[in-house]
């Protein structure tokens, strides 16, 4: 311990200047995601671009200077001729890390959830997550390349090389255009996978200061969970939700698809010929007091010659929920529906979704700040002459629940991306989350937030042989 200490303390003189310059950007970016919070989401250059970029940017270059001051690759350097225990060494950089990384982002984040109105010791989990997150996603990554480098060269080589990696998986990959609330799946397999091969490329380089092994573990590694993260399936993540979340039976709920209703096809002009296909979706057995809300649609048409087309729809609507039927789009390909017009198909697929409930009504008087709404963090509302807004800032992650603004009669289903996570934080530049609604005019009364819960996660899957799809004229 008093080894590491000493080196920790040569660290910190030799890198004074370049902690200090952190240190601004941290307080910097504090003073500007609390301005954007309590403007109620306005966002300038600075707030929304160059702090959350700079700030991971600094903090990366901090750590290659403080591991490349005693550069593991080589046997030249003048710290091997020091009696350091490697277990010394690697604790003085770790201890660097939390002093002038974890520690000072920690306290901003403190002061932007109580400038915000939260309590510190009920949003503990959420703080404590959340650098879990950070250190494993940003900060281990970095060291271990770092550990396997010599310079900055190498260092920005390597971050080339990583990046046009990971753009190729994203060009590759099927995945659906928009993030879904069960997308924490993946992420987890990647930030799980990334955090345990850098670890253990640091205890290896540090340990036995072998370069070549550990930049083919690097590598190897990396490239290997970009792959395992790239193939995990939306009906796989769909599984864990539900084996995670689910909360009340919904087996009796029935989705299904049917060939004898109407099937509307309808030619549309985009950037190649393209096809929109209207399945009739029927729904039944939907509790009372309850919503069932779509996630996603994922379609397989099978040719009469034995071609085959995997179609994702992506969400069945963007309102709030089901009636007892309904009416998603399949984009087809011109080609392949000409291909398959008026000849017998077969359609076969799944339809996710997921039942809200527990639904709770809060209004939201003019004069209260920052009122707590369970399912949508500290609410407040304003009106004016010519507009009424609710803002409503949640802690550390996305809400998890639905939430539905009801400006006088009208209700106003924000739309706001959902996340079904059960971690209590996820990676984001700001520790606080805004979701903005409002009406261009005043209304008297107070709006009312409503809420719901996610009970249930479910799926059905469907088949249907001999199906003709005909364009409509």
């Amino acid at each position: 311990m008093k080894q590491a200490l000493h080196i920790f303390k040569k660290d910190v003189r030799c890198l004074r200047y370049e902690i200090v310059i952190v240190l601004f950007f941290v307080a910097a970016f504090t003073v500007s995601a609390i301005r954007f919070s309590l403007s109620e989401g306005y966002i300038d250059l600075l707030t929304g671009f160059l702090l959350p970029l700079g700030l991971p940017l600094v903090a990366w270059y901090l750590i290659v200077r403080v591991i490349h001051a005693e550069a593991l690759p080589g046997d030249r350097q003048f710290w091997i001729t020091r009696p350091y225990r490697w277990q010394s060494l690697l604790g003085a950089k770790a201890l660097f890390v939390l002093a002038f990384l974890n520690l000072p982002i920690v306290i901003a984040d403190s002061v932007i959830l109580n400038a915000n109105g939260f309590s510190l010791l009920k949003e503990l989990p959420g703080l404590i997550t959340e650098q879990v997150l950070i250190t494993a996603a940003l900060f281990l990554p970095m060291v271990a390349l770092a550990a396997v480098t010599t310079g900055l060269v190498q260092v920005l080589l390597a971050v080339l090389i990583f990046a046009a990696i990971a753009i190729t998986r994203s060009l590759l990959v099927f995945r659906a255009p928009l993030s879904r609330p069960v997308d924490w799946v993946g992420a987890t397999v990647a930030v799980v996978g990334i955090a345990s091969v850098a670890a253990a490329v640091v205890l290896w380089q540090y340990s036995r200061r072998r370069t070549v092994p550990a930049r083919v573990i690097a590598g190897g590694g990396f490239v290997a969970v970009c792959a395992l993260s790239a193939i995990v399936p939306f009906s796989f993540s769909f599984w864990i939700q539900s084996l995670v979340s689910n909360r009340v039976d919904a087996s009796a709920i029935q989705i299904s698809v049917d060939a004898r209703d109407p099937w509307f096809a309808h030619r549309v002009s985009l950037l190649d010929d393209h096809v929109v296909v209207q399945a009739p979706i029927r729904v039944r057995g939907i509790p009372a007091g309850m919503v069932l809300r779509p996630d996603a649609l994922i379609v397989t048409l099978e040719a009469p010659d034995g071609t085959v087309k995997l179609f994702d729809s992506g969400p069945w609507s963007p309102e709030e929920g089901l009636g007892p039927s309904h009416w998603p789009r399949i984009l087809l390909g011109g080609r392949f529906f000409e291909k398959i017009k008026d000849q017998p198909v077969r359609l076969y697929g799944s339809a996710f979704a997921t039942l809200f409930g527990n639904q709770r009504q809060t209004p939201i008087p003019y004069d209260a700040k920052r009122l707590a709404v369970a399912g949508a963090g500290l609410c407040d509302a304003s009106r004016t002459e010519t507009l009424t807004r609710v803002t409503c800032r949640y802690p550390f992650r996305i809400a998890p629940d639905a939430v539905t603004i009801f400006f006088g009669q009208t209700g106003e289903d924000t739309g706001q991306l959902l996340s079904y996570s059960p971690f209590p934080a996820q990676l984001g530049s700001s520790p606080v989350n805004l979701l903005n609604d409002f009406v261009r005019k005043a209304i008297p009364g107070p709006p009312v937030v409503v809420t719901a819960e996610p009970l249930a996660h479910l799926r059905r899957d469907f088949e249907i042989k001999n199906l003709r799809l005909s364009e409509a004229h």
